[in-house]
C-alpha cells in the first residue's frame, strides 16, 4: 500500500501505467463520471460471488456521491469504510443502515468514527442494551488535539506543537493548523450520533454548535492560551463531544464545544496520543444484559482510552477485514445485524467481553459538570 501511494504522489500523470508496471496483482481501472465508476464496481471489479468479497472504501468523496458509491458495494459480504461523508447527514445514514441490513452487508464503521475509543464497538452495545434512564457519552477529541494540549501545557510552542504532530502522524493530510482537526470531530460525532439514533428509533438533535465557525477559537496559539489560562484556574479545557440519550424524552442530543472540564471529571488530564471516553448513567438507568451479566454495584462510570494516529488508523481495515470473514464463518445461524459487534454478541469472544466490562462497570451515579466557554 506504501508503494501505490508512492506511485500515486510521485507520478500522477502515469499513475495507472506505473502501477500497473511495478506492483505486481494490481490493475487500475479509468472513469470518467460518477455514475460509470459506480458501473464499474457493480460490474466489473466485483465478480461472483458477491457474497465473498470485503470492499474497503477510502475515497473522499462528498455526501451524494459517497452515497452512490456505497450502494454500489452492499451486497457484498463487508463494507468497511474511511469515507465519512455518507455517514454523516442522518437521513442517507439512515437509509443505507436500511440497505445493508436487508443485503446483509457488514459495516466496518470504526475508521469513521473513532477508532482508538472504539465509538462503534462501545455505543451500539449501549444502544441496544439500555432499557430506561438516561445516559451521557463524553469524548475528549481527538488523539491530535489532545496531544496539542498536552505539548503546550509542558511549555512547548504552539509552531513547535503541531511540527510535533505533524511528525507524529496525528494531523489530517495537508492541515497546516488545528481546524481540519476541528471539523473532522464534528463529522465523527454526527456519525457517531446517527448509529445511536438507528438503533434507538430517534433522530438525533443538535445544540447549534456543530459550525467550526460558531466556535470561539480557530487559532492555534488562542487556543494554546486558553487552555494553559484554565488550568491555573483549577479546570481542564478542552474540545468535548457529548452524546445524551435519554429514553424517557425520547431524545439524542449530540454537540461539539471548547468547554472547561471540572478538576473532578475523569476525562480532566492529559491524554498525549490519546482518544479517551466516559460513559455515565442516572441514578435510575437500567439495561439488559445478555444472560449472566449483572451490573455490580461500584462507581457507575465506565472510562476508556486509546492511542491514535496515522499507522494504526491505516491499520484498522485490515483488522475489520479478518473480523468481517470471522463473523461471516461462524454466525451465520445469528439474527443478523450491519453492525459487527452486534452480530457478535451472539457468540462471538470480543463481542462477549466488551458487554462484561460495560456491564460489570455501568450501574446509576450522578454525572460531573462541565462548563461551557
Amino acid at each position: 500500500m506504501r508503494r501505490f501511494l508512492k506511485i500515486k504522489t510521485e507520478y500522477p500523470n502515469q499513475f495507472a501505467e506505473k502501477s500497473r508496471n511495478e506492483l505486481a496483482g494490481v490493475d487500475v481501472f479509468d472513469f470518467n463520471d460518477l455514475p460509470q465508476q459506480a458501473d464499474l464496481i457493480q460490474r466489473e471489479l466485483i465478480s461472483k460471488p458477491r457474497e465473498s468479497w470485503v470492499i474497503i472504501d477510502t475515497s473522499t468523496t462528498l455526501r451524494k456521491t459517497g452515497g452512490m458509491l456505497v450502494r454500489s458495494a452492499l451486497g457484498c459480504a463487508s463494507y468497511c469504510s474511511a469515507n465519512k461523508s455518507p455517514w454523516a447527514e442522518y437521513e442517507l445514514c439512515s437509509e443505507l443502515y436500511a440497505d445493508a441490513t436487508r443485503k446483509r452487508t457488514l459495516l466496518g464503521l470504526n475508521c469513521v468514527a473513532g477508532v482508538w475509543v472504539d465509538q462503534m464497538e462501545i455505543l451500539p452495545i449501549l444502544m441496544q442494551k439500555l432499557r430506561h434512564g438516561r445516559i451521557i457519552i463524553t469524548k475528549r477529541d481527538n488523539s491530535s488535539l489532545n496531544t496539542f494540549l498536552a505539548l503546550v501545557a509542558r511549555g512547548i510552542s504552539p509552531e513547535d506543537a503541531l511540527a510535533e504532530l505533524a511528525a507524529r502522524g496525528h494531523l489530517e493530510p495537508g492541515a497546516e493548523g488545528l481546524l481540519s482537526e476541528i471539523r473532522d470531530q464534528i463529522t465523527k460525532a454526527k456519525i457517531a450520533a446517527n448509529i445511536c439514533g438507528i438503533l434507538r428509533h430517534v433522530k438525533p438533535s443538535n445544540e447549534g454548535s456543530f459550525a467550526p465557525e460558531s466556535m470561539r477559537f480557530h487559532d492555534p496559539s488562542e487556543i494554546a492560551s486558553w487552555h494553559i489560562s484554565g488550568r491555573k484556574t483549577g479546570v481542564y479545557p478542552a474540545l468535548v463531544t457529548q452524546i445524551v440519550v435519554d429514553t424517557k424524552a425520547k431524545k439524542i442530543s449530540c454537540s461539539v464545544k471548547f468547554t472547561e472540564l471540572t478538576r473532578d471529571h475523569p476525562l480532566a488530564k492529559d491524554f498525549d496520543g490519546k482518544n479517551a471516553m466516559t460513559i455515565q448513567g442516572s441514578n435510575d438507568v437500567q439495561f439488559e444484559w445478555s444472560p449472566n451479566l449483572k451490573s455490580r454495584s461500584g462507581r457507575g462510570l465506565f472510562v476508556h482510552s486509546g492511542y491514535g494516529g496515522a499507522s494504526k488508523t491505516a491499520a484498522k481495515p485490515l483488522w475489520e477485514t479478518k473480523r468481517a470473514v470471522s463473523l461471516i464463518s461462524s454466525r451465520p445461524q445469528a439474527q443478523f445485524s450491519p453492525i459487527p459487534v452486534l452480530w457478535g454478541l451472539s457468540g462471538e469472544t470480543e463481542a462477549k467481553r466488551l458487554e462484561r466490562k460495560l456491564a460489570a462497570n455501568l450501574s446509576s451515579l450522578a454525572v460531573p459538570s462541565g462548563r461551557n466557554t
